[in-house]
């Protein structure tokens, strides 16, 4: 897949364990998946655009319904 630009956190998908995969690495076969093309220096190819991304530097013309915000995050119970 290629080498990773930055560091990242992804699950695990057998084990459920939080893995950092560190900038330089190779992406690890399970992770492929799991891991942006915007994360990955090589030969990928850029991501298809779906009809709701805009091409144009992300400036409205105020015809796009506003989104709302992203929904905070909770911490887990560690279980320990």
């Amino acid at each position: 897949m290629g080498r990773l630009n930055a560091n990242t956190l992804v699950t695990h998908p057998e084990t459920g364990e939080v893995v950092l995969l560190a900038s330089g690495g190779e992406v690890p076969g399970w992770a492929s998946s799991l891991v942006g093309a915007h994360l990955v220096d090589g030969d990928s190819p850029e991501p298809e655009r779906s009809d709701g991304d805009r091409a144009g530097g992300g400036e409205s013309d105020g015809d796009e319904p506003e989104q709302a915000a992203p929904a905070k995050r909770t911490r887990r119970a560690s279980g320990r």
